[in-house]
């Protein structure tokens, strides 16, 4: 008896089975993104830039997979993707997945990556964390930064970095 013979595996070409959610397989990527990102092997700065190639990642997702899908949702459009599902299951399984990635980088860069950051003599700090001298400085520091703007230039799909040097 051969159960292994080709002909036990062949899939029809219009078969959803034969086919892989396009924004399932997105989200497969970022997630092996999000493994290097909490692989302790991988150099910490590494890991810093595997974790915020995430965010760039989950922004572009949000803004065109998932609005793909609740456009074709708001327009009633019933199409089934390649493998079967309708926009409305599609956009469940990805929130479900990006729900759950998000919780992972999460707690990776609350638990792992700022601790060992911290332990390097890097810090960053949330609004909270400054005292209140700092907080206060920048009604004065904020407008000379960004006087050529009326409101602060912040490119989208790009990581921001914010830091400050004592002043002797």
């Amino acid at each position: 008896m051969e159960i292994f013979k080709e002909e036990n595996f062949r899939i029809p070409l219009d078969s959803p089975d034969a086919f892989i959610n396009r924004e399932m397989s997105w989200l497969c990527f970022a997630r092996r993104v999000l493994n290097l990102a909490e692989d302790p092997e991988v150099p910490l700065m590494e890991r810093v830039k595997f974790a915020g190639i995430m965010g760039m990642i989950y922004d572009e997702f949000a803004m065109k997979r998932l609005g793909g899908l609740r456009r074709l949702i708001q327009k009633k459009k019933q199409r089934l993707s390649p493998d079967g599902l309708k926009p409305i299951e599609e956009l469940q399984l990805c929130r479900k997945e990006l729900t759950r990635q998000r919780g992972v980088l999460s707690n990776l860069v609350q638990h792992e990556l700022r601790p060992a950051l911290m332990a390097e003599g890097i810090s960053i700090l949330d609004h909270n964390d400054l005292r209140e001298s700092q907080k206060k400085s920048w009604i004065y520091i904020f407008p000379v930064l960004s006087s050529p703007f009326s409101h602060p230039l912040l490119w989208t799909l790009v990581i921001h970095f914010l830091s400050s040097v004592p002043c002797l």
